[in-house]
């Protein structure tokens, strides 16, 4: 059965947290879907084998924003897109007032000592927090 709920993950800075959440938190109705910045050499994407409900996508610099812009409306229009995270601050802040908009959950996912967390702004997210709040298709934590 094909995955009904999608999350974003953009990937600007690195990918390893985005990719350690996506595995850690997936359910079988949840598709995580990396979108990089930048052009990705084979011996990464040989690296990054997907795993079921996962996907890892490259997109030029010069076309990502436009993407997303459209990925993001397209998924809320479809009613899929449960949430968007991101890898910084900047990005946040660029998606925060229209996930509220579009009833969109979005998060900042970061490297730490536990591997990854994630946060809304300055705010942790707890990981149950984030996967409750996904399933019930919440913008708000």
């Amino acid at each position: 059965m094909a995955a009904t709920n999608l999350v974003l993950s953009l990937v600007e800075r690195g990918w390893r947290a985005a990719r350690e959440c996506s595995l850690d938190l997936r359910e079988a109705d949840l598709e995580y879907v990396h979108v990089v910045k930048g052009r990705l050499s084979r011996a990464v994407r040989a690296m990054a084998a997907p795993e079921s409900g996962t996907r890892l996508l490259s997109v030029p610099k010069a076309l990502f924003w436009p993407m997303i812009v459209l990925g993001v409306g397209a998924g809320a229009w479809s009613g899929r897109l449960r949430a968007v995270l991101v890898d910084n601050l900047r990005s946040f802040r660029r998606l925060q007032g229209v996930s509220r908009m579009l009833g969109v959950l979005v998060a900042i996912v970061q490297d730490s000592a536990a591997g990854y967390e994630l946060r809304r702004g300055t705010e942790r997210i707890p990981r149950a927090a984030w996967a409750e709040a996904i399933h019930a298709h919440r913008a708000h934590l």
